[in-house]
């Protein structure tokens, strides 16, 4: 049955943000348990994640300050770039729009600066959309990163580019509106006069073709009519004698009509293009990749009894490493892995599993059978060294299994006859759980065998 999410449990920028500070750091223990989220292992990954950061920011707030702080941070950012682009387009249209009733304003270039320039992006933002998004995400990269930290893999970051075209979007807008607000407070407050000239061979026919095609869209109201733009042309040699003083004015209204279709309303469109996009990846959160995944069985499966165990402590210090920390009780039965070299205890090893994990612990035989439910633990000697070629064959291994099967290592050092192996040197294990990193195998897990018990790292 199909979970139907409240209106209170979607998610925003701000929490996928703070999702990823918490996750980027090792969790406590304490922090994620089935315990943390009511009824966690029948809830949907995005209401439980959301209900998750609900319990944990109660006792600590500091990543969810940072998010909101990178959030608060973009919107003044997004209101000063509008200012900006807004006082730069009244700017550049007072300068196309100089008049001192010698010469008259040229729309030749209004038009090529103010619409067939944007039409020009506009086709550069059709045609490299990807990479233009790329680049507008390295600021935002550059801003979460100054707040929050490092951004590899992040959650936020597809959505911060998502953000970042829409607020250049209405940046766009706003150099357009003041390009809009200039031209009209200039038409209206003095006397404009507009005249066009071009060293083609062209008539004025030519123009108001061209006039006609861009007015289209608005039904050619406001375009100048074949006598007025002939009226309007700028020949140097005979000054403005010839000029008509209402065809010189008649290029007013087409000029604003052109920056309203041409600039603003594609801008604000996209702009709402990219918030539609925004809320449609907020909507389609799935939380699968092995950092959620992880958190995910934190959330949902309960821990092996001994995994706190002051001994294991004690002989094996806390890494500074990433690793694998966390070793979910068995969903059933597993099955035996051992080196065929050091096979000769294998029912001996089976037997003291067994007794850790409270499960069946099968002993080997024809790996073509499918995976028990608890999957497949298998005994690894770190004191040599994790080769290339090891973690090619759990690579090899993890596809044979499927990608929700357990892979449990157990990790021990020489072999002894009288503890079957010595507990493995704390710097082997360093160095394994390193590796281990390397392949970011939610479903990999690992223990340290210390004496008489085997441990979780």
């Amino acid at each position: 049955m199909r979970y139907k999410t409240h209106m209170s449990e979607k998610w925003s920028i701000q929490e996928l943000t703070e999702l990823d500070i918490r996750l980027r750091s090792e969790l406590p223990p304490a922090s994620a348990t089935p315990d943390t989220v009511p009824d966690a292992p029948r809830l949907p990954r995005p209401v439980l994640f959301r209900r998750w950061l609900e319990a944990v920011r109660k006792v600590d707030p500091s990543p969810a300050n940072l998010a909101r702080k990178a959030v608060r941070t973009e919107r003044w950012l997004r209101l000063a770039a509008f200012a900006f682009f807004f006082i730069a387009g009244a700017a550049a249209a007072q300068a196309l729009l100089l008049y001192d009733g010698r010469r008259l304003i040229n729309v030749t270039a209004y038009l090529g600066t103010l619409v067939f320039g944007q039409l020009f992006l506009l086709v550069v933002l059709g045609v490299s959309g990807l990479l233009l998004r790329r680049t507008l995400c390295g600021p935002y990269r550059a801003l979460l990163f100054h707040l929050t930290g490092p951004v590899e893999q992040s959650r936020a970051l597809p959505l911060w580019s998502t953000r970042a075209f829409a607020s250049m979007q209405t940046a766009g807008a706003g150099f357009n509106l003041g390009v809009l607000l200039a031209t009209a407070a200039k038409g209206l407050t003095t006397d404009l006069a507009f005249g066009w000239a071009t060293t083609l061979r062209i008539g004025g026919e030519q123009v108001h073709r061209l006039t006609s095609l861009l007015a289209a869209p608005w039904g050619n109201a406001f375009a100048p009519t074949p006598e007025q733009i002939e009226g309007s042309r700028i020949v140097l040699k005979e000054g403005l004698r010839h000029v008509e003083t209402d065809a010189a004015a008649a290029w007013w209204p087409f000029l604003m009509m052109c920056v309203l279709f041409y600039g603003l309303l594609p801008r604000l469109f996209l702009a709402l293009a990219g918030e539609c996009r925004l809320r449609l990846q907020l909507r389609g959160l799935r939380f699968e990749d092995p950092s959620c995944e992880r958190l995910h069985m934190r959330l949902t499966r309960s821990p092996l009894d001994f995994q706190s165990n002051a001994a294991a402590d004690e002989a094996l210090p806390p890494h500074e490493t990433a690793g694998l920390p966390f070793l979910p009780k068995p969903k059933g039965s597993v099955r035996l892995q051992i080196p065929v070299e050091i096979a000769a205890n294998v029912p001996e090893v089976a037997e003291r599993l067994t007794a850790k994990l409270g499960v069946t612990v099968e002993l080997p035989g024809d790996d073509l059978r499918p995976p028990p439910p608890g999957g497949i633990i298998r005994v690894c000697e770190v004191w040599q060294p994790p080769l290339r070629e090891t973690l090619a064959e759990l690579r090899q291994q993890r596809a044979e299994l499927g990608a929700d099967t357990d892979l449990i290592l157990c990790f021990v050092g020489f072999p002894n006859p009288e503890e079957l192996f010595d507990p493995p040197e704390p710097e082997d294990v360093r160095v394994w759980r390193n590796a281990l990193a390397e392949l970011n195998d939610p479903h990999l897990h690992a223990w340290v065998w210390v004496g008489q018990k085997t441990e979780t790292l």
